[in-house]
């Protein structure tokens, strides 16, 4: 899995800094990808080594997890930070190939590929700018992970947690408001 990612990444960060007109290329990768396959995966595992982190009695106990498991969420905030920082740094995104229905588009709020096209050509500078807080909020996990400091872990893990929630709901969910309905339009 761990290779699979890792050449995923490499993928994500070539498509950032080409413009993907070579013949033959593979088509880069879309922004969902990135979240299918890189950041919501590795985001779950760090939040279940949160979770793991507690004892019957509700106290963060560091030596719950293993050295391995140390190890794992340090290459996962790895993997988030590489991609999270591959998207803000990218001239032009993708969001989905064409025909494929987003992750939770069927959802009540779930928004199209159209909708997040237009939901973030209304405010690129926002969504480069929660990219970059997402790799943030990675790297905290990186470094409380690397000092195995519990506590940190834990505040670090909600705060990625906080993060993507927040960058959902500003670009992944179906907004109602005027401002979005605008955008959508102008698309």
């Amino acid at each position: 899995m761990r290779s699979i990612a890792l050449a995923f990444l490499g993928a994500i960060m070539l498509a950032a800094c080409s413009d993907g007109s070579v013949s033959g290329e593979a088509p880069s990768p879309t922004v969902q990808e990135a979240m299918t396959k890189v950041i919501a995966p590795q985001s779950q595992l760090i939040q279940n080594m949160a979770v793991k982190l507690y004892n019957e009695d509700g106290e963060v106990i560091a030596n719950r997890l293993t050295p391995a498991d140390w190890r794992l969420v340090i290459e996962a905030a790895v993997e988030i930070e590489t991609a999270s920082l591959a998207m803000a740094r990218a001239d032009e995104l993708v969001i989905a190939r064409e025909g494929m229905p987003l992750q939770g588009e069927a959802d009540e709020d779930g928004a199209s590929a159209d909708e997040v096209r237009a939901y973030i050509d209304a405010d690129p500078r926002e969504y480069k700018r929660a990219s970059r807080g997402l790799a943030g909020a990675s790297l905290a996990v990186k470094v409380a992970a690397e000092r195995r400091d519990a506590i940190s872990f834990d505040e670090a893990s909600l705060m990625l947690g906080e993060t993507c929630s927040s960058c959902h709901d500003q670009f992944w969910t179906r907004q109602d408001d005027e401002s979005h309905e605008s955008a959508l339009k102008a698309h």
